[in-house]
């Protein structure tokens, strides 16, 4: 009986010799002389790992990008926020991209307010999340804004051109809140030959009929009037 103990304690120290054996092994092969650069995923303040050892280094970095995260291209960019964040100050939205200015529509002088981080005297500070921006931009950039999903909004819109926001997540066909007793033209920005692209619900060739994710806009509107956004009715079924 004890030799039949003896024998399943010897069984069990020689497994135990044979894992400790392999894992020096393979510990030796990881921060030995081979040489392991491992690439940047992507830059983030937000989560970053470094990893180091003998000879093994390089960086990791995990960035969780927010449902709103959309490309300015190089030049003018019409766009809207399509989250509601916190700090919504200029700087705060765009601090990261190499912009030289932003411009927000005067409905009052029918005339765009510019923006300039160079000027003491700035006309605004803060983004709102019911109105179109312009932003000229140097290099190309994906803004990320982090901030909860925008609601049903009521937009006030005064006779003459106005530049209501799109700010969700989603893409619909225009005709969903383009009232053509209300409205004359919508316009969008095309990036790619830097001008406005122009809708009318009276032409037979119409450049565009849907609005994508934190693009921006442009209506002209007969009369005052409030511009009713319910998600629901919003999104194709």
């Amino acid at each position: 009986m004890d030799k039949e103990k003896n024998r399943g304690f010897f069984r069990f120290a020689l497994v135990l010799i044979i894992i400790l054996l392999f894992v020096i092994t393979f510990s030796f092969i990881m921060i030995g002389k081979i040489q392991v650069p491992l690439p940047i995923v992507k830059q983030s303040p937000f989560f970053s790992h470094f990893i180091t050892g003998q000879d093994v280094y390089g960086h990791v970095f995990i960035e969780i990008l927010p449902q709103c995260t959309f490309d300015l291209g190089n030049g003018w960019t019409l766009f809207s926020l399509c989250a509601d964040p916190d700090n919504k100050t200029v700087d705060g939205v765009a601090s990261n991209t190499s912009y030289r200015y932003v411009m927000r529509w005067n409905t009052t002088r029918m005339e765009w307010d510019i923006y300039s981080p160079r000027s003491a005297d700035k006309p605004f500070e803060n983004f709102t999340t019911n109105e179109s921006y312009f932003i000229l931009l140097y290099s190309p950039y994906d803004l990320s804004v982090y901030g909860p999903a925008n609601p049903d909004m009521n937009i006030t819109m005064v006779q003459g051109w106005d530049a209501p926001s799109w700010p969700y997540l989603f893409s619909t066909n225009v005709t969903k809140y383009f009232d053509d007793t209300k409205h004359r033209y919508m316009m969008k920005w095309d990036n790619p030959i830097q001008e406005f692209i122009i809708y009318s619900p009276r032409a037979a060739d119409k450049p565009f009929e849907k609005i994508f994710k934190a693009e921006g806009q442009m209506i002209y509107a007969y009369n005052n009037h409030t511009l009713i956004y319910n998600k629901t009715d919003l999104q194709d079924p």
